[in-house]
């Protein structure tokens, strides 16, 4: 082979030795900056998303800003602990229908109160974006639930990008993102919707 001919100019050795680690350096930051994707179904029920994170201090950016800073963000690969800083923090994870009719996913947070919940996507080119966080009145929410939940429409073979805006008051509690069937997610916060009441009520005695 010509690369380890002892007559092939030294630095034509040297220049293709730094292709190849440039390459791989190259190749190893675009496996790291991936969004991950999730293949669904029809019973859909998928636990603990993984997902790319960024934390916004300035807690002011819009989705298009979160997409460009989430390209360098740090993969979350299951459960979050809300930090004890004071921003919003981003993730964003990819929905892919592979099957041949439409599917109706839900994505909802368990096991943290957060007052801001954001979900953000494009479609044609325009931002679109759900509010479903406790910052929103219940009557004016789309879903009357207490956890933060996103009702969705897939068509066959689509994929849709998510970016999930997040702020909360409370810190150092875990933050799952989950995916359910959508008709049920007017249920997923009945126990939690209990113990918010008992906490609530032994913090006014």
């Amino acid at each position: 082979m010509d690369f380890f001919n002892i007559k092939t100019p030294i630095w034509q050795r040297l220049s293709f030795t730094l292709f190849i680690l440039l390459s791989a350096a190259f190749n190893a930051s675009a496996s790291a900056s991936a969004i991950p994707n999730f293949d669904l179904s029809d019973d859909i029920e998928i636990s603990n998303l993984s997902s790319l994170h960024w934390v916004d201090t300035g807690k002011a950016s819009t989705p298009e800003e979160a997409k460009a800073k989430l390209i360098n963000g740090v993969l979350i690969k299951e459960n979050f602990s809300l930090p004890l800083i004071d921003a919003s923090h981003w993730f964003a994870f990819t929905l892919t229908n592979p099957t041949d009719h439409v599917l109706t996913p839900s994505v909802h947070i368990r096991q943290t109160y957060p007052n801001k919940v954001n979900l953000h996507y494009q479609a044609q080119s325009q931002w679109v974006s759900q509010y479903n966080g406790t910052d929103i009145a219940l009557n004016q929410r789309q879903v009357d639930n207490l956890p933060p939940v996103f009702n969705l429409t897939l068509d066959a073979q689509e994929s849709r990008t998510l970016y999930l805006e997040v702020h909360s008051k409370i810190k150092l509690l875990q933050l799952d993102i989950n995916v359910g069937e959508a008709k049920n997610s007017t249920t997923l916060g009945s126990l939690h919707f209990t113990i918010v009441k008992i906490f609530i009520g032994a913090a006014l005695i």
